[in-house]
């Protein structure tokens, strides 16, 4: 990436220039800046532990509103109770531990961040163009995770057959797990499956490992580390190379917007729409050959427009006139004088604007014609 990207982590004390750094300042005995690799491990551990102790608590919650009495605890067979169950049940008993998590792990993470970590978590809202560019890539970057999904189980499959030990991943495929809630409450399913993880693994991976990722080997690895970490929790080795480019987005959206809800809106309408789509007979989402080559094409026309669109930090003076979201002030370190105010500002280009909404026509009718009748 280059080091003119203006959105990357910086110290807390910046250089009076404004210029990016990845070497972080700190004051002598202060908390490191962010995460380094031991540490975002034991994050994912606990995410992990977290979610274990919340499905422990939703199964017994569970067992209690639907078992009669405890005598039937004697003749308990979970597989044949989870089987019975209807769909919205079993959304519940696999979903709602991860919000559980998220409950613990989030004011958890604000205090590693602390202090203010609000401020650190960039919880300014992105520019109307921005969100206008990176909502339009959402389907396209769906396209290329499917078609690397289609590719991963080829290969997985023909792995699992050699090595027969490998099957245990079986049981992780989320396009198997997902087709279980094709009938359960739709408001739940998208609160769970889109909302939850969308504001949970953006505070876990953008917020708080991939900040302190960057802070620590720079903006290039530090995302490489972030993305590989994110994929990773996802276990099936099918999805979780098809989610590399997927985290590859939500991090690029994030360092050039500045701003936390990019990447969660981003996160929110790509399992959004994974969510709906689940319910239509999957023989009907079958993509022409080139969709593949035009979504690669268009997400790197999105790249390229996101990074001149960036949001930038700049002293307050020099833009006196432009637009900007909120302002903040620096005081250097060991000095007397008067905090430098800055302020965020960011251009709006009429060309990706308009290129944006006509894939998102073309991608609104590509997604409403999948429920019309055939």
């Amino acid at each position: 990436m280059n080091e003119d990207l203006d959105n990357a982590p910086r110290p807390e004390h910046p250089e009076p220039s404004g210029e990016a750094s990845v070497v972080n300042e700190k004051k002598p005995g202060s908390r490191p800046a962010g995460p380094g690799l031991p540490e975002s491990l034991f994050w994912i551990f606990l995410f992990f532990v977290l979610q274990m102790v919340g499905m422990a608590g939703v199964i017994i919650a569970m067992l209690a509103v639907t078992l009669e009495n405890f005598e039937q605890l004697e003749a308990f067979q979970f597989e044949e109770w989870y089987s019975g169950l209807s769909a919205t049940e079993r959304l519940t008993v696999v979903t709602a531990p991860a919000f559980i998590c998220y409950l613990f792990l989030i004011p958890l993470g604000l205090w590693r961040m602390s202090p203010r970590p609000l401020r650190k978590l960039k919880m300014s809202p992105p520019s109307f163009g921005q969100v206008f560019v990176a909502t339009s890539l959402v389907v396209p970057m769906t396209v290329i995770a499917d078609s690397m999904m289609q590719l991963g189980e080829t290969g997985w499959n023909q792995l699992v057959e050699t090595i027969p030990g490998l099957e245990l991943f079986q049981g992780t495929d989320v396009h198997e797990i997902l087709g279980q809630f094709n009938n359960s409450n739709l408001l739940l399913a998208v609160f769970f499956i889109a909302v939850v993880p969308a504001v949970g693994e953006e505070f876990l991976f953008r917020g708080l490992i991939g900040q302190g990722l960057n802070r620590r080997w720079g903006v290039t690895i530090g995302v490489a580390l972030t993305t590989l970490l994110f994929a990773a929790v996802h276990m099936y080795p099918p999805h979780v190379f098809a989610i590399l480019p997927v985290g590859l987005t939500l991090h690029w959206v994030y360092l050039t917007t500045r701003s936390f809800w990019a990447p969660v809106l981003f996160h929110f309408l790509n399992n959004a729409l994974a969510t709906v789509l689940l319910r239509v007979d999957q023989d009907d989402l079958e993509t022409p050959w080139f969709y593949l080559p035009v979504a690669v094409a268009y997400a790197i026309w999105c790249f390229y427009w996101l990074y001149q669109m960036r949001t930038r930090r700049v002293p307050v003076e020099s833009v006196a006139m432009a637009e900007h979201t909120f302002d903040e002030s620096t005081e250097q370190p060991g000095t007397s004088e008067q905090p430098q105010r800055y302020v965020l500002t960011s251009q709006t280009f009429a060309m990706p604007m308009i290129l944006a909404a006509l894939m998102l026509a073309f991608c609104g009718y590509d997604v409403i014609r999948v429920f019309l009748p055939q």
